[in-house]
């Protein structure tokens, strides 16, 4: 994803363990990111540098529908439940 806009709300080197983070409009910038609801519904984002383990994507609106679209073509992913949520360990 491109390189934030102002409007983007930026983290760095930020430690996030436990946390439900919005990926929608936010910059995370070399931050670790662990045991972490992450959710996207489909807006701008930036990740770069992350250390990224042990989260769930929870996937909503025109995400959420790509994802429909995906396993409709597909026939399902694994890892992908029918609410859109992936587990990354």
């Amino acid at each position: 994803m491109k390189k934030p806009d102002n409007f983007f709300k930026i983290h760095k080197n930020e430690i996030f363990e436990k946390k439900t983070l919005v990926l929608d409009y936010h910059s995370f910038e070399n931050c670790t990111i662990k045991n972490c609801n992450l959710i996207y519904g489909g807006g701008p984002f930036h990740l770069d540098g992350n250390t990224i383990g042990e989260c769930n994507f929870d996937f909503r609106d025109s995400a959420l529908r790509s994802i429909e679209l995906y396993k409709a073509f597909l026939g399902g992913s694994p890892g992908i439940d029918e609410k859109g949520n992936i587990k990354i360990q």
